[in-house]
């Protein structure tokens, strides 16, 4: 059980590598929480199913999700501003895998798992160097 929070408490921080918290991000990250009805404090609650859609939410409104579906080339650009060098097949890779699927919360969360086992956490976010801490 002790496995099973950690690990979504880490997928839940990856989405956040990959919808990196931007001031475009923060507001939409801000939003999404409101929508969920989630609230900033503490961990995210790997039992509740809304912490699981909060990475979709976010995506969606910043464009990168449409119709349930990651877009690539939107990924590809979000990914390159913190991995320069990032093998745009391999986005394009993680964004077909996770589009399989049907449930919108499910692509978004495959999604970010893959880019993080392929990339590791971003070098630098588009505003900066990123730490853990500017992932919450």
């Amino acid at each position: 059980m002790k496995s099973s929070y950690y690990l979504l408490s880490f997928l839940f921080l990856a989405v956040f590598v990959y919808c990196h918290p931007s001031p475009e991000d923060k507001d939409a990250m801000e939003a999404c929480r409101t929508e969920l009805g989630l609230t900033a404090e503490g961990r995210p609650d790997p039992k509740d199913p809304k912490t699981r859609c909060l990475g979709a939410c976010i995506c969606k409104k910043r464009g990168r999700m449409v119709g349930g579906k990651m877009i690539p080339e939107k990924l590809i650009a979000h990914v390159k501003e913190m991995h320069p060098d990032a093998d745009e097949s391999k986005i394009r890779e993680c964004a077909d895998e996770a589009n399989k699927l049907s449930d919108e919360c499910d692509v978004s969360h495959t999604a970010m798992k893959c880019l993080h086992d392929t990339f590791g956490p971003p070098k630098h976010g588009p505003h900066g160097p990123t730490t853990p801490a500017g992932f919450i």
